[in-house]
């Protein structure tokens, strides 16, 4: 006959088992919807990458890869996040169906804003990778002040670079400014192809490998324009 201490520590197993097998499947599912939501942020910023992530965005309003515009043919900026937010495709004026908040960023496959639903998915990469410039985010009255602010301080850099008064800190800023958003759109290109790369066609795959190669090569000219610029203003 079992006692009570056996009768209550054969409960007390019994109930941890239980817990464990059912707050694992809930882990395994946080884990997976943590990577579609990733897989869809990554769809809405690239546009189609491989057919399983161009379904789950069949709603949206980016029907264009984001290689169309010419942010990504360059492979370069002169920022650390693209000026130009024009459309791509002025001729086309997409309904947007899902709900839009004012401060939403445009998208530049499209002119138009993201979707609400789209910038929740964009947190995922934002998790993923903090201070990304490239992963859009809302303008709220404070960023809009710091974007400004930033913007100020590098006229004011750009103006003392030309007249050639700028000192070694100021150099720095300039370029390390210039290569902010190569480097940030290289991270991404690197996590796409980390994680898709199996998945694509060869020319999709092709293409992500141009672009990452050519910003790869612009920031090691950056880097070797900043080095040189800083011997010149320094001497040494």
């Amino acid at each position: 006959m079992l006692s009570k201490v056996n009768l209550w520590f054969i409960g007390v197993s019994f109930l941890t088992m239980v817990s464990i097998l059912l707050s694992a499947p809930e882990s395994n599912q946080s884990k997976s919807n943590s990577k579609d939501e990733s897989n869809q942020a990554i769809a809405a910023l690239f546009g189609p990458v491989v057919s399983s992530t161009s379904r789950s965005n069949t709603n949206s309003n980016n029907q264009n890869s984001l290689f169309d515009s010419d942010f990504w043919k360059e492979g370069q900026t002169s920022g650390s996040y693209p000026d130009d937010e024009k459309s791509a495709y002025p001729e086309e004026e997409p309904e947007i169906l899902e709900t839009v908040s004012e401060g939403n960023p445009l998208n530049p496959q499209t002119g138009m804003p993201y979707t609400d639903i789209q910038m929740e998915q964009f947190e995922s990469l934002q998790k993923k990778f903090p201070g990304n410039s490239i992963i859009p985010q809302r303008i709220t009255p404070d960023r809009q002040d710091q974007i400004t602010r930033e913007r100020e301080n590098m006229v004011a850099v750009q103006q003392r670079m030309t007249s050639k008064t700028a000192n070694a800190d100021d150099i720095t800023t300039f370029y390390d400014f210039q290569m902010k958003g190569m480097k940030d759109r290289a991270q991404l290109l690197d996590y796409v192809l980390d994680q898709m790369g199996k998945d694509m066609d060869d020319d999709m795959k092709s293409k992500f490998n141009e672009v990452l190669q050519a910003n790869k090569r612009n920031i090691e000219s950056l880097e070797n324009e900043k080095r040189k610029a800083i011997k010149e203003a320094t001497g040494h």
